[in-house]
């Protein structure tokens, strides 16, 4: 019954195709394949239901889900109105579902969840070998669950491992640009050759399209463009001419509008998303 399903598509695809074979085979009305997860048992497969006639969940202690877990083996109900299992249900049963057959599905000696079978009409007689074959489709189910579960827990485990590499090779990555930064900075002199140093530096390690650095003075609150560059036609260029911003009270000189407003406006998108930089001076009002 199994042969030629199980291992061979996708889980939802192999219940489902694996319910219509049981159906078929036990010439049962439906046949239902619920896995037990988050202590509910969801719905992987159905066949004899019409799409979206079953609930989505059921709880593990609802009808005879019970009996099945509890004593993880086949059972079978000739006649559900009578059982006291399940009596209480189909007075409200609206299918008029009759018999059912279930069996637990087990991984090792856990349940895993359940198939069921089930028939409109009452089903007098349901042999031990019948059970003993439709336990064994649900252990093939089972196999098949266990499975795809392995197989999601690593790639989510290879998943995180990769993340974990990227991250810490991000972390080399910025710590052999502090260290090189550090060591460059030492033979620079102008602020011009500061700021390309850092944005030659910053450019592997954030990518970034636009930017510009200031150089601050807190005794006067003024700031003065060091350096800014634009993307331009797909590549990096140097804006300017560029201009000093003095503190309360101050004006600004004059520049090419149509160079500062774009360069301000694609300027200010980088650093939102990363740090801005700044250069202080020292008292004396030299370059850091």
């Amino acid at each position: 019954m199994t042969s030629g399903i199980v291992g061979t598509m996708p889980l939802q695809e192999q219940a489902a195709l694996l319910a219509e074979k049981v159906q078929a085979a036990f010439a049962a009305d439906a046949c239902v394949i619920r896995v037990l997860e988050y202590d509910q048992l969801r719905l992987l497969a159905c066949s004899g239901y019409v799409a979206g006639s079953l609930p989505e969940q059921v709880s593990p202690s609802f009808g005879v889900a019970p009996m099945v877990i509890g004593e993880k083996k086949p059972v079978f109900i000739s006649d559900v109105r009578t059982h006291p299992t399940t009596a209480y249900i189909a007075k409200e049963d609206p299918s008029k579902l009759l018999s059912y057959a279930g069996a637990p599905l087990l991984a090792e000696s856990m349940v895993i969840g359940i198939i069921g079978v089930y028939w409109k009409q009452t089903v007098p007689h349901f042999s031990k070998n019948d059970l003993e074959h439709l336990q064994i489709v649900a252990n093939h189910i089972s196999v098949s669950i266990a499975n795809d579960r392995l197989y999601h827990e690593l790639q989510s485990q290879k998943e995180q491992l990769e993340h974990q590499m990227a991250e810490r090779s991000k972390a080399e990555r910025r710590n052999q640009a502090f260290s090189l930064l550090s060591q460059q900075l030492t033979a620079v002199r102008t602020d011009r050759e500061v700021a390309e140093t850092i944005l030659n530096i910053a450019g592997p390690l954030i990518g970034w399209d636009a930017a510009y650095m200031c150089r601050y003075s807190p005794q006067s609150r003024n700031k003065t463009t060091v350096i800014r560059y634009d993307t331009l036609h797909g590549k990096k260029t140097l804006i300017g001419p560029f201009r000093q911003f003095k503190g309360s009270g101050g004006r600004k000189s004059q520049a090419d509008p149509s160079a500062e407003s774009r360069g301000q406006r694609r300027a200010e998108a980088l650093w939102k998303r990363v740090p801005q930089v700044r250069f202080h001076s020292d008292s004396s009002g030299s370059a850091p």
